[in-house]
């Protein structure tokens, strides 16, 4: 199991490098806010297993092996940073040593509890559940060994399927099959090490996009503990489920929002349609209207159109890179739910066990009456501050989309059991938590006397 975790971590740390590479060699967008050390890492985290998962896909279309690719991404994302390493030396904003506060000590007990519950349910118990197995460890653990995989669609084990139902996105198998080849062998370990990265990757994201608003080091533990101590995110930890990774893609594009690096959302939010179809469904169309919020609704300041178009632009070009996965899904008409899922018809008694399950008889119920009463009591200042509309309209749009999917179409039969729908809660707690946050704050009247951009920078910017 050692070995396990140093090969994970040199996994991670490979993709870093090449993360740090791409963000320091592009120039992403000239209208950005400066990205601190902590938010660049974070980013050229989820970057580089981006680039190397959607690599290795593009070059096994293109008829390479599986190996041949995970290799040569990992060499080429290495040259690239050793390539750049001055200019990223010079770019970077390394942070400054700083005084830890009983509060953080309080907030990093509670996450090692949390990480060493996950490690201890990875080792101790592998996988249990059905899900985190069949759709994701599953289909890596095909890829890795090249036994019952294809992809030739006249294949019986087309995509690792042979049932043909359901085909997932392969960010996840992918990832852990190239984790495999660096560890020389395949355990459950292996399998959901990955979900633990995400978790600390959401937690960091929270802090960070609260400290840019607040500067406000107490409010950023407080909404990062409301994330760590979330019911659910310590069992999804040893699942091997794809919900962790979502939320984690889905809370740094709304960060890259916010700082209005306009390419790098759209390439993030990729990450979430590239994990489970849910992004596809609810995360792709939440950042779109947040966007279309943040750059139409300017209230009484005048936008220069140019800068809406590179928005709207650099958004739709940081997407790209999905279309072979679109272009797969679409030509090979691969469904993206059962059938019987895919038409709408109303379900009203819906309602009542939607309302149920967020706000009576579930241990998340405290956190979903928090929000709601951050968010609704301040709703007038949110709607004239120009980061509030959008965090506002990006939260509101990914919870319609929950609510609609689950009265509006077959999958309301999942709300009898009710794992699947916390499931969905779980991939948009982050952000409605990071909202809840922006309306406490609002509520505290310090907003009033700075913009979004000087909330960051006036008051010692961001460590």
């Amino acid at each position: 199991m050692l070995i396990t975790l140093i090969t994970s971590s040199l996994h991670l740390f490979l993709n870093i490098l090449c993360g740090f590479a791409v963000l320091n060699g592009v120039h992403w967008d000239r209208n950005a806010e400066p990205r601190s050390f902590t938010e660049t890492c974070v980013a050229a985290l989820l970057v580089g297993m981006l680039i190397e998962t959607l690599g290795t896909f593009v070059g096994m279309l293109l008829g390479f092996p599986h190996t041949s690719m995970a290799l040569s991404i990992w060499i080429i994302g290495l040259g690239l940073f050793i390539g750049r390493v001055r200019v990223i030396r010079n770019r970077t904003r390394f942070p400054r040593l700083c005084r830890v506060h009983w509060f953080e000590w309080g907030l990093g007990l509670f996450i090692i509890e949390k990480v060493g519950f996950g490690l201890w349910q990875l080792i101790e118990r592998g996988l249990l559940y059905e899900d985190g197995y069949l759709h994701w460890a599953r289909i890596g653990r095909l890829l890795y060994s090249g036994i019952n995989w294809s992809l030739d669609p006249t294949s019986d084990h087309f995509l690792g399927d042979p049932n043909g139902k359901i085909y997932y996105p392969l960010h996840i198998p992918i990832w852990r099959a190239n984790a495999a080849l660096l560890n020389s062998q395949w355990n459950d370990l292996l399998a959901g090490f990955d979900s633990i990265v995400y978790f600390l990757l959401i937690v960091a994201s929270v802090w960070l996009m609260v400290f840019r608003f607040s500067s406000n080091r107490r409010l950023a533990a407080i909404a990062s503990l409301a994330v760590v101590t979330y019911p659910l995110i310590g069992w999804h930890m040893g699942a091997g489920f794809a919900d962790l990774p979502v939320a984690s893609y889905g809370i740094a594009a709304v960060a890259a929002l916010l700082r209005r690096e306009w390419i790098l959302a759209g390439f993030l939010i990729i990450g979430t349609a590239w994990t489970k179809n849910d992004g596809l469904a609810l995360f792709i169309p939440a950042l779109l209207a947040g966007l279309a919020v943040q750059q139409v609704l300017v209230g009484t300041r005048r936008t220069d159109w140019g800068i809406r178009i590179r928005a709207f632009g650099g958004m739709i070009g940081g997407m790209l890179p999905l279309l072979p996965w679109l272009w797969m899904r679409t030509h090979y008409e691969l469904r993206l739910t059962p059938s019987s899922f895919q038409t709408f018809q109303l379900y009203p008694e819906a309602f009542p066990m939607i309302f149920r399950d967020m706000y009576w008889g579930t241990e998340a119920s405290w956190h979903w009456w928090t929000m709601s009463f951050l968010v609704v009591f301040p709703l007038v200042r949110f709607w004239k501050d120009s980061d509030g509309r959008t965090l506002l309209t990006i939260f509101f749009a990914l919870l319609v989309g929950v609510v609609t999917i689950f009265s509006g179409t077959d999958l309301f039969v999942f709300l009898e059991n009710k794992a699947t729908f916390q499931r969905s809660l779980l991939q948009i707690v982050p952000i409605g938590i990071v909202c809840a946050a922006y309306g406490g704050w609002l509520m505290l009247g310090a907003r009033s006397r700075l913009g979004p951009i000087e909330s960051s920078t006036k008051r010692g910017g961001i460590s």
